[in-house]
């Protein structure tokens, strides 16, 4: 979910984001979903030598996001495709170096293959994890 602050100036400025692969859908997760787990691994019995694959609650296009956060901001934010040509541009000229390619690659592969919603947090922590929309409400003060 942290990643969608790459797209917060471009929201306060402009009210759009542009990126490639708008149609790649992740199920993005909380940082302090991630945390909570880690807590629970560590102080708790019955976890060493486990290893937890953990998505969000929910499966989202960036697309879906965009539409979220301009909900929450209660206006509308455009989202603009990229190729992936220019994206790569753009990513190489904020320091992204080889990850860029990689990051661009694994969008396009999620292209009509969403990644898959796992139970893995709620199982483990016995409550919902986070929605992207919660996350965003909490964070809404980054977007505006």
């Amino acid at each position: 979910m942290l990643n969608a602050l790459t797209w917060a100036d471009s929201i306060r400025s402009e009210s759009v984001v542009r990126a490639a692969y708008g149609a790649a859908t992740y199920a993005p997760l909380d940082l302090d979903d991630i945390a909570a787990v880690a807590a629970k691994a560590l102080l708790e019995d019955g976890h060493h030598g486990q290893k937890y694959e953990m998505t969000g609650p929910e499966a989202l296009s960036k697309i879906d996001k965009v539409r979220i956060i301009g909900e929450v901001l209660g206006r509308n934010i455009k989202f603009v495709e990229q190729s992936h040509a220019e994206a790569r541009a753009v990513m190489l000229a904020q320091g992204y170096g080889e990850a860029a390619d990689w990051l661009l690659d694994g969008d396009a592969q999620m292209i009509g293959h969403p990644q898959s919603i796992l139970s893995t947090v709620p199982d483990l922590l016995g409550r919902p994890s986070r929605t992207f929309r919660e996350w965003v409400q909490a964070n809404i003060d980054a977007f505006r």
